[in-house]
């Protein structure tokens, strides 16, 4: 249930762990603790990737602003989402999109 409600509200710069905690009536130290069990990730890290892995998307789909791409995945600040980006993916999101123009078929 916390993944579906992670995946319903990834857009929403504001989704926090103790809103999800909340949605699944656990406490948030628990709820850590348990999805750190399952998931062998942190929640942080776990919508993280997912907003990394819906930019990349949009990298290769859109012409879009690395501006708006960043809204559109629940990052507030431009400059950490490319942080984030280049974490995640070893590459800056222009870099990204430089190789996803080159190799149309990534």
């Amino acid at each position: 249930n916390a993944v579906v409600y992670i995946t319903e509200h990834l857009s929403d710069e504001l989704l926090s762990i103790p809103e999800i905690a909340s949605s699944v009536n656990m406490s948030e130290s628990y709820f850590r603790r348990l999805f750190y069990e399952v998931y062998a990730v942190s929640p942080v890290q776990y919508i993280n990737t997912l907003r990394i892995n819906h930019a990349k998307e949009l990298i290769r789909c859109t012409n879009e602003s690395f501006t708006s791409i960043a809204a559109q995945v629940g990052f507030s600040n431009v400059y950490y989402f490319s942080r984030m980006f280049k974490k995640k993916a070893g590459c800056t999101p222009s870099e990204y999109r430089s190789i996803c123009f080159e190799h149309p078929d990534i």
